[in-house]
């Protein structure tokens, strides 16, 4: 973890080929692609979907439970950036 104050915590994350994370689960949220590749994203209903993330990009993803596999053949390294509920 990078940082987790009141209003966001901040994540880094590398996800090597053919590595598998567990469930979990993010409140809104950008993500920041330093170093992309292919993935397939599993539901919690369990469906899932292939797709690429590609480096530099900055992504924007409402709440979601999930978990993510390396479908390529590099590591891919996210910073991630959890919005908090100020309320």
């Amino acid at each position: 973890m990078k940082l987790d104050n009141p209003s966001v915590r901040v994540l880094e994350t590398v996800l090597n080929p053919g590595q598998k994370e567990q469930v979990h689960s993010h409140p809104a949220c950008v993500i920041y692609v330093i170093s992309g590749g292919k993935v397939r994203s599993h539901m919690a209903d369990g469906k899932s979907v292939d797709g690429e993330l590609k480096t530099g990009a900055a992504i924007y993803r409402e709440p979601i439970t999930h978990w993510t596999e390396n479908i390529g053949t590099s590591p891919i390294h996210l910073i991630i950036t959890e919005l908090k509920d100020r309320k």
